[in-house]
């Protein structure tokens, strides 16, 4: 089971980065299929971890094939990229503080996060990304 599934409206053209999307999608739904077993306390804190350092390296790479592929204003997507990393982080810490559980909403908010992210910001970019991985 999984909250949501990769599909063609998802796809970059560039084949690195949506594998990359598709493994972040694979974290959302291994926190949800945690979730659905009753797991979900017990597992979310790695996944969350391995969520934010895999986000960290895939905008590392992304934000490096628009640079190559000479996107005239990468610096609000790379800002948008850091709002969206913030976001995570902070739901991490509030974790660690105790303060939020993995719940529907918790997961609502990271598919929703994760959607954004590639519908939404990537999109625009995707000829971009395209130039920068051929560069």
């Amino acid at each position: 089971m999984s909250i949501f599934e990769w599909s063609p409206i998802y796809e970059t053209g560039v084949a690195e980065i949506d594998r990359q999307h598709q493994r972040l999608m694979a974290y959302v739904n291994e926190m949800f299929d945690a979730l659905v077993a009753g797991r979900g306390e017990t597992v979310v804190d790695r996944i969350l971890d391995e969520l934010i350092v895999y986000t960290k390296e895939h905008f590392t790479f992304e934000e490096e094939m628009l640079r190559r592929g000479d996107d005239d204003d990468v610096g609000p997507h790379i800002a948008r990229h850091q709002a969206l990393l913030h976001t995570v982080e902070g739901l991490r810490s509030r974790r660690a503080a105790g303060d939020v559980r993995v719940d529907g909403d918790t997961l609502g908010l990271l598919r929703d996060w994760l959607v954004t992210h590639i519908r939404d910001d990537d999109a625009g970019r995707a000829s971009a990304v395209r130039r920068g991985a051929a560069g």
